[in-house]
């Protein structure tokens, strides 16, 4: 009992003083602008906060503009994934692989064209001790990333482009759009 006691206020003790040592950072600039990315997210957008340090500002902002960048490419890769689970879950696991491999493919395509798309919605730039500190706000909208799948499918696989217009899933997509258009740019 007395070692089980030990045992259960040691555990205690290092849960107390591990959690007194952890520090959450609350920055003004990086939480002003995850308020307009949340905005842009909640109707179906995709914004990435892009955040870097230098000695020199152009250099703070370039490495920042592409952090934002390599974030929008892994959103849209996770948002196409979805799409394509949801689209083979409503037409059943016949044509899994095959759908699957057109949407990796549609994309691959899309990622490495986005920078059309994206657009420059805020920036901060600090300067502290000799450092310049730049947050940048991308984002781009579900029409763009919506509009570029939809071609990439329609010149791969005609058919199941057909079939995809038809879908639950390309009907939730448009759904989304038109929220974000009459939520977000109005």
């Amino acid at each position: 009992m007395k070692k089980s006691f030990v045992a259960l206020f040691l555990v205690i003790a290092l849960l107390v003083t591990s959690c007194s040592t952890m520090m959450v950072v609350h920055n003004k600039q990086r939480d002003k602008l995850q308020k307009k990315a949340n905005k842009y997210r909640f109707f179906g957008g995709v914004a990435e906060i892009g955040e870097a340090m230098s000695q020199r500002e152009d250099i703070a902002r370039d490495k920042a503009r592409t952090d934002a960048y390599i974030k929008i490419g892994q959103s849209i890769q996770s948002r196409i994934d979805g799409v394509s689970a949801l689209y083979i879950k409503e037409e059943g696991e016949g044509a899994n692989s095959e759908i699957t491999d057109i949407f990796e493919k549609s994309a691959k395509v899309i990622i490495n064209t986005t920078i059309q798309g994206i657009f420059a919605v805020d920036e901060t730039i600090t300067l502290q001790k000799g450092t310049y500190t730049a947050y940048v706000l991308y984002a781009i909208t579900p029409r763009s990333i919506n509009t570029r799948l939809m071609n990439e499918l329609r010149e791969q696989q005609p058919e199941i482009y057909e079939r995809f217009l038809l879908s639950k899933t390309y009907g939730d997509m448009e759904l989304e759009v038109e929220q974000y258009e009459k939520e977000v740019v109005q």
